[in-house]
């Protein structure tokens, strides 16, 4: 009888254990999707030209965008749900270049990273193999809208506060994150060149604008607003005061891909139910109220209470 008292105990408090984990479980399924989108923060940065000894971080693009990726898996304290459990899209997309740089796959995944935001805060934009590059995002359905918002080339300019374009993304020749050295401190960088058309625009632009601010903005979203210190001449700039290498790193993907020659193609798309998800949670909860049952059968066979509590589980597993 001691014997079976224990196990009993035992029994109810694994069963309480995996009704909580449950329970949190089917929250997250029930309050996934309604995210909010967050606005992009700016440091006061200032644009000038050239100056100093730029030194590129170790880390290369590819593994600045692999870290985002794990930070955004791990750091919010929420489960992330899958497609399975979720619903949602699921699209996989090819480069028609057949082997494209590792620099060039890391801007664009950045890029669609950041349109897929806009759907859900739980999607996930990922590279498989060489070229390809798969997007998950739980909790939509319209798998049309998606693609066509996706596909578009996106559009990078250089605005003045007049609100006229001084400089299109197609005139940036490169765009690399760095770190100088500032009196002893480190400083983060992004160090531009332009084209000839773009150098030339830009030198008269930033000489009539010195002390104003000169907006870089893509898909309609401010990423930076530099002032500027001085006319920027000889076909290269340098973006000063941002706060961490990720964010001048962020600030170089974004004005690269605003003249991105990558062109992707789609390989498949999907809407993926959540009918999988939810069958698998229906059936541990029966499981869990079904070990819970055997437990009040154990526990309370002296006291005669396990037919209340058998009969109140099988009612709860019937509307299940």
């Amino acid at each position: 009888m001691k014997d079976n008292k224990q196990k009993g105990l035992a029994s109810l408090f694994i069963t309480v254990v995996v009704l909580v984990f449950f329970g949190f479980l089917a929250y997250n399924v029930l309050s996934a999707g309604n995210g909010t989108k967050n606005a992009i923060a700016t440091s006061e940065t200032t644009i000038s030209n050239e100056s100093g000894e730029v030194t590129e971080n170790a880390a290369t693009d590819s593994d600045v965008a692999e870290e985002s990726n794990s930070d955004s898996k791990f750091s919010t304290g929420k489960i992330k749900l899958g497609l399975d459990l979720a619903g949602g899209v699921s699209i996989t997309y090819q480069t028609v270049e057949p082997n494209p740089s590792d620099e060039d796959m890391a801007d664009t995944i950045y890029k669609l990273q950041q349109r897929v935001q806009n759907y859900s805060t739980e999607a996930e934009v990922y590279r498989e193999g060489g070229n390809r590059i798969n997007i998950d995002i739980p909790g939509v359905s319209d798998a049309n809208a998606i693609l066509d918002e996706l596909g578009k080339p996106g559009s990078l300019i250089f605005v003045d506060p007049q609100g006229n374009t001084v400089l299109t993304g197609d005139q940036v020749a490169t765009a690399k994150a760095g770190i100088i050295d500032n009196n002893g401190n480190s400083e983060y960088v992004v160090s531009l060149t332009f084209t000839d058309e773009g150098s030339k625009a830009f030198e008269e632009a930033t000489a009539r604008l010195i002390g104003q601010r000169i907006a870089i903005i893509y898909d309609n979203i401010i990423y930076s607003n530099p002032t500027v210190q001085t006319a920027i001449t000889g076909g290269t700039a340098q973006i000063t005061g941002m706060s961490s290498y990720d964010e001048a790193n962020n600030l170089a993907s974004t004005i690269r891909i605003g003249s991105l020659s990558l062109e992707l193609e789609e390989l498949r798309s999907n809407v993926v139910g959540a009918k999988l998800g939810q069958e698998a949670i229906s059936t541990s909860m029966k499981a869990a109220i079904v070990g819970f049952c055997n437990s009040c059968s154990i526990y309370d066979s002296c006291i005669l209470t396990s037919g209340i509590c058998i009969g109140t589980c099988t009612f709860i597993i019937y509307y299940t």
